[in-house]
């Protein structure tokens, strides 16, 4: 499915004091276009229209091979049977025309580049000595060196990772058609970062390339789908991809059962798990772990994700319990904002004991 990168909210848009249903709803139908919900956008649609799959997917293809992905609403106008707005694209600024008939059913759309200027991609060659250090352009993880990217014209920010070496980090001026070749001869540290310490000693709880989460039980209106996934996977063979959807502000939890069976993580109180959120808002994550025979429902400090990063986040268990008879890992994002749908990958759930080498292997065996 393809991506909306959205710089602008629409929250904007919906700021009309007139005519703002159909704003809202050529917005929606525009959106929904672009990321290959068609089943959605015709229920915004006039059945005089004629759009049927086979045309709005005729549509969303031009669109995408044309122009790219969406960036941010630049203007819009509004009257009672159109709407029209100029959105910037990757590759041009667009001119949309939605019009509607008397009940408010979309029955035209028209489009068109509202301005002659065409932006050529610019080629990044980036190598590394040593070689498979992470790369990151304006905080969204891209990959592994030695890496070739293509990216648009303007300033980025470029910072490049890995373990036991000085973080390097550059801003770039790309222009047109570029070609740049970024050299780095990364500097070994001279002490490791104890969370970088902690990180490269945690051991893998849960790869999630098999599956086995569902949704728990009081919250499963939230979520949409869940179930492995190829995208956004940093290690292994897949990710855990969560689809959401809240009507108010809700939690979304997804549990994995006996997860940690046959290990033991009492003396764990540091965990670590990488993120990808893909939502145009923020979201709150943390870990919540039920032990014992009554239970107990212990949950870690929380971090607040923004959409369209990774991240590589360290979870800690403030409140330090004997993690020995866990029975359910819950992963928990809570969604601040009412009308919000997104997806989160999960990929690399770790846990840290300081003597890993002691670390009981059977669940219930005491530590020495």
């Amino acid at each position: 499915m393809k991506k909306i990168l959205i710089c602008v909210s629409l929250v904007l848009l919906i700021g009309a004091y007139i005519y703002a249903d159909n704003l809202r709803k050529a917005a929606d139908f525009f959106e929904l276009l672009l990321i290959e919900e068609f089943e959605k956008a015709e229920t915004l649609t006039s059945q005089e229209a004629e759009f049927t799959p086979e045309k709005l997917k005729e549509i969303s293809d031009e669109w995408f091979t044309r122009y790219g992905y969406l960036v941010s609403y630049l203007s819009y106008e509004a009257d009672e049977v159109d709407v029209s707005f100029i959105v910037q694209m990757e590759r041009v600024q667009l001119f949309v025309n939605v019009s509607f008939d008397e009940t408010d059913k979309i029955v035209d759309l028209a489009y068109q580049p509202a301005g002659d200027f065409e932006r050529g991609k610019t080629q990044i060659n980036i190598q590394t000595i040593p070689d498979n250090a992470s790369v990151s352009i304006n905080g969204n993880f891209q990959g592994w060196t030695p890496l070739v990217l293509e990216e648009y014209p303007g300033v980025h920010e470029i910072e490049i990772r890995k373990n036991g070496f000085l973080p390097l980090t550059q801003t770039m001026q790309l222009n047109d058609g570029d070609t740049v070749k970024l050299d780095c001869h990364l500097i070994p540290a001279v002490t490791i970062h104890q969370i970088d310490y902690m990180k490269a000693k945690s051991l893998l709880l849960n790869s999630f390339d098999r599956g086995g989460w569902f949704k728990a039980d009081w919250v499963s209106e939230n979520i949409s789908n869940i179930g492995v996934s190829n995208d956004n996977v940093i290690q292994g063979t897949q990710s855990l991809k969560v689809d959401f959807r809240v009507d108010e502000p809700s939690e979304v939890i997804v549990q994995y059962p006996y997860s940690i069976e046959p290990k033991n993580l009492m003396g764990a109180a540091d965990f670590f798990i990488d993120v990808f959120l893909d939502y145009e808002g923020e979201a709150i994550l943390s870990i919540a772990l039920q032990t014992g025979e009554q239970w107990e429902w212990i949950e870690s400090d929380k971090h607040t994700l923004k959409g369209g990063m990774h991240y590589v986040l360290p979870i800690q268990f403030t409140n330090l319990q004997d993690f020995d008879t866990v029975n359910v890992v819950n992963l928990k994002l809570f969604i601040p904002n009412a009308e919000s749908s997104g997806s989160v990958y999960y990929d690399n759930l770790r846990y840290f004991i300081e003597d890993v080498q002691r670390a009981p292997t059977m669940r219930g065996t005491p530590t020495k």
